[in-house]
């Protein structure tokens, strides 16, 4: 009781049908159920004990199977040592393995030696702002491989890193040391994912299409360097214009990052994300 009244909201109001409200579910009741507490009577009688079952109304609910899953912390432990042991030589992996607790489904995986994790590819994230360090290796290792190129001091075998985009580049090379270097695992599996922008950050998200799209650029000004359909070269001031020169701005591209988004945006992003895509209807059906 709190202030008088039951911190759980007993006695429930009456209601003819269950429904949900603000995220949680109100329970049909009668005029005499307003005290009973939710309860599965097939749960009751084979346990012997009361078990309170509510349906899962909220995102928050996952929180149940979080705590399915995860360990007890709660227990104690009592460990025997010798005074004149030097402290130093304290076992901290022996320690954790003692005093570490599992629930039923790690314990049946680790039992039938059953894998517990796995990992197909190594998923690398790129920077997408224009100072990343890994962004601005990316156009000098272009750079000096052309200046090589044409001077003819390229090595027998040397991968060219204008073959690829900012987005494929992780497969051929790895960051390593602040820089890009040649793998020589050549099994690794790798792939190559620039961060997420929303079409709402309209030079961001050109920016994004144009290093998607583009093979083998040694700047952010050759980004913006566009043949257009007469075959004159024009540079534009900004990715938005240079994108758009190369149709990359188009519904598909929208229709794309409206797939990417819907996993984590709210109504409201997404009708804003809608209303930005149509401005670009090129008269694509």
């Amino acid at each position: 009781m709190r202030g008088g009244e039951c911190q759980y909201g007993f006695p429930k109001p009456q209601r003819d049908n269950t429904k949900r409200i603000d995220g949680n579910w109100e329970y049909k009741r009668g005029i005499n159920d307003r005290y009973v507490v939710p309860y599965n009577p097939t749960l009751h009688k084979a346990f012997k004990a009361h078990i309170n079952v509510e349906a899962c109304g909220k995102m928050t609910d996952n929180k149940l199977l979080e705590y399915l899953h995860k360990g007890s912390k709660d227990y104690g432990n009592i460990d025997w040592r010798d005074n004149s042991e030097n402290k130093e030589n304290f076992n901290e992996i022996d320690h954790h393995l003692k005093y570490r607790s599992l629930l039923a489904p790690e314990a049946c995986h680790r039992l039938f030696r059953l894998p517990t994790f796995q990992k197909s590819h190594e998923v690398h994230r790129l920077p997408i702002h224009k100072n990343s360090a890994q962004l601005t290796k990316f156009f000098e290792k272009n750079r000096n491989f052309n200046e090589r190129k044409a001077n003819g001091k390229i090595r027998s075998g040397e991968v060219d890193p204008c073959q690829y985009t900012y987005q494929e580049f992780p497969t051929k090379f790895k960051w390593e040391g602040g820089d890009w270097k040649e793998r020589t695992n050549h099994e690794e599996k790798v792939i190559g994912r620039i961060y997420t922008v929303l079409p709402s950050k309209t030079e961001e998200f050109a920016l994004r299409c144009l290093l998607i799209h583009s093979k083998g650029p040694t700047s952010l000004e050759d980004l913006c360097t566009v043949l257009d359909e007469h075959g004159n070269i024009n540079t534009y001031e900004s990715f938005n214009d240079a994108a758009k020169t190369k149709r990359l701005l188009t519904k598909k591209a929208y229709e794309e990052a409206l797939e990417e988004c819907k996993m984590y945006l709210g109504s409201k992003g997404m009708r804003e994300l809608y209303s930005i895509r149509n401005q670009f209807d090129e008269g694509e059906n």
